[in-house]
């Protein structure tokens, strides 16, 4: 589940990747024709802040689909920012953005907090 309507959004405590990884990928095989995600390596900071970055793309049969599926990220039950959000017509299809496949490509960095703060923090 990606939204909990019944909680207001939270920090995730370290290392939420797999709770991150299983959602993403049950929503993302519900609500779209396809999709690829690339996880990047978190950064810590000195203060035990993470940011993991989540490359994402995915294809919706129409643009009201993919920005309701993106609106649905910037609500998900964990912190995080949604950015670099680009949605343009599928290659293949007919030229309406209103009407055909829409292909969406964007970044999510997910927050979470860390008890345990790396050497190499920033």
């Amino acid at each position: 589940v990606l939204k909990d309507l019944d909680k207001s959004t939270q920090v995730a405590p370290y290392d939420n990747m797999v709770e991150v990884l299983v959602a993403m990928n049950q929503y993302l095989y519900e609500n779209s024709i396809s999709y690829k995600l690339e996880f990047e390596e978190p950064e810590v900071s000195e203060e035990g802040t993470a940011r993991r970055v989540v490359d994402m793309e995915f294809e919706c049969s129409d643009y009201e689909s993919a920005r309701s599926m993106v609106d649905d990220l910037t609500g998900s039950k964990w912190r995080c920012l949604v950015g670099d959000t680009v949605l343009v017509t599928a290659e293949d299809t007919n030229t309406d953005i209103k009407t055909g496949t829409v292909k969406v490509e964007l970044k999510v960095t997910f927050f979470e907090i860390s008890d345990i703060v790396p050497e190499d923090a920033e």
